[in-house]
């Protein structure tokens, strides 16, 4: 994943190092921000994923996104139908939870 510590991405997270704290509520912030700003992010991966020092959870990539429900390409109009802002808020949580 993207961690950020000191810095300087890290390959792995420190656990005695990092605390992040309650990361559902972290998560549950960024998607409720998201849907807010009409920004639905189809890029839920590892990589994307960001900590930094002080424990907050971030994304990265906003390459993959759909704002204000207007698709720019078939591709991101598929995505954008096979995924709610839910869906991906349960992705990306279960993703974090595989990898710490």
């Amino acid at each position: 994943g993207c961690f950020i510590y000191d810095g300087r991405r890290v390959t792995n997270l420190i656990k005695d190092k990092i605390k992040i704290y309650e990361p559902n509520k972290q998560f549950e912030c960024i998607h409720e921000n998201l849907k807010r700003c009409k920004i639905k992010y189809l890029d839920p991966k590892w990589t994307n994923i960001c900590i930094n020092e002080s424990g907050d959870i971030s994304l990265i990539d906003f390459e993959i996104v759909v704002i204000n429900n207007k698709p720019i390409s078939l591709e991101l109009k598929e995505l954008d139908k096979k995924y709610t802002y839910s869906e991906i808020r349960n992705k990306l949580y279960k993703i974090f939870l595989k990898r710490t």
